[in-house]
């Protein structure tokens, strides 16, 4: 035997799941972000490095980026291409001392990437790769020696 269900209960069904659904507001996308480095032992993400500056998405289409500390020493520069960071992108302490570089290929980060504390040593290098972390990268201590490395072409 076969039950009917009412028109109007797949109505109501219809609504209530349309209208529970989370939907993206169009003037704010909600880019994908990938998976940044951690400090290991910390789970700290090292957003900072290398962060987009916001307002220059809707700003500037093409062209030379440069940003500087309220002391005149350059925090960060690099190039706009069709509104999307490319190619070298470098970042600064407000010491001048560079801070990280990295790539960029169409918005996405690629390539090699690079983090120093403020005395000059590596903090962390590896590669991306279409915005993804790839193969092996390399943690460091402070005074400069290897403190783990992690296979992310191993991780899922």
């Amino acid at each position: 035997m076969k039950k009917k269900i009412s028109i109007s209960f797949i109505l109501l069904a219809t609504c209530l799941l349309f209208s529970c659904s989370e939907k993206p507001r169009n003037d704010e996308p909600a880019p994908r972000v990938p998976e940044q480095p951690r400090e290991p032992g910390t789970g700290i993400i090292d957003n900072k490095i290398l962060a987009a500056p916001k307002a220059s998405f809707d700003t500037l289409k093409d062209g030379d980026y440069t940003s500087r500390y309220e002391n005149g020493v350059i925090q960060m520069k690099g190039y706009y291409k069709n509104g999307k960071r490319e190619g070298e992108w470098a970042a600064f302490f407000p010491s001048g001392q560079i801070q990280s570089e990295g790539f960029f290929t169409a918005g996405k980060r690629d390539h090699k990437a690079v983090v120093y504390y403020d005395n000059g040593n590596k903090m962390y290098e590896g590669l991306y790769k279409d915005g993804f972390q790839v193969g092996i990268w390399k943690f460091y201590e402070r005074d400069g020696k290897l403190k783990e490395e992690v296979n992310y072409d191993k991780k899922k």
